[in-house]
């Protein structure tokens, strides 16, 4: 069994193509996702996907790229209570986008942090040049909060510096460019049993496929590059990456 753990499939790109999505997922193994949100938008759409498909496991969060204008962090707190939440997601800051408003983005990180204490659910980490920034507000929580910095694949430093805090590394698509050397490096060297599959879909394709849609059932590929840069087995990765997910999502040890 494949999962992947982050699949923004509440925006229009899957608009009435979800029951072909799940289908193309499921024919390659990928049996469960985390849908993320992002927005009031999007949290709303990712709670509606999770009535409608049991495989789903959804997250909810304001993303640092947000309109923040039109949110606030405790408008999140009405969806928690759905039984297929798993984890406050995808918050974080971005200092690739926007710069301006840095503090406005640790305002809200900071309080998505604390609503994730409170809740005992883990975080989905946008850190998208910002790590030091995001290391640095983690650390007075580093004994209260868990999670995974999402699409952490440009630094190995940056990459211990995050399992220090005890946190997981989600590995998507750039892991499959040829080029890549810092995100095979990461692939290949830190724990496995640290590491989380996932697509960022629709976005971050996986090589060669950079011209379709990103889909989850594309998790395979970057399994199966994960596998050949550690010279083990996809069932290996396979195995191992979904007992990930159910320790740190679901507070068990394997599925």
């Amino acid at each position: 069994m494949l999962i992947d753990t982050h699949a923004h499939l509440n925006l229009k790109t899957y608009k009435n193509k979800l029951d072909d999505v799940f289908q193309k997922a499921w024919n390659n193994d990928v049996k469960k996702m985390i849908v993320i949100g992002m927005d009031e938008k999007t949290n709303q759409k990712a709670y509606e996907i999770a009535n409608k498909y049991k495989e789903v496991m959804v997250a909810f969060g304001i993303h640092p790229c947000s309109d923040f204008s039109q949110e606030t962090p405790e408008s999140i707190i009405k969806y928690l209570n759905h039984p297929q939440t798993v984890a406050i997601g995808e918050i974080g800051l971005d200092l690739h986008h926007r710069q301006d408003n840095l503090a406005v983005q640790k305002k809200f990180f900071q309080a998505q942090v604390k609503i994730a204490i409170q809740y005992n659910l883990p975080i989905i980490i946008h850190a998208r040049k910002s790590f030091e920034e995001i290391y640095q507000l983690l650390l007075p929580y580093r004994n209260q909060v868990r999670g995974v910095f999402h699409c952490l694949v440009f630094s190995l430093e940056e990459a211990k510096k995050a399992l220090e805090l005890g946190f997981y590394i989600g590995i998507g698509g750039v892991v499959t460019y040829p080029h890549a050397q810092v995100a095979h490096e990461i692939a290949k060297t830190i724990p496995l049993d640290k590491i989380l599959l996932e697509t960022d879909c629709p976005y971050l394709t996986p090589y060669p496929f950079q011209n379709e849609t990103n889909e989850p059932y594309h998790i395979k590929l970057i399994a199966q590059k994960i596998a050949q840069l550690r010279n083990i087995s996809l069932q290996c990765v396979a195995t191992q990456t979904s007992n990930n997910v159910a320790k740190l999502f679901l507070n068990k040890n394997s599925f």
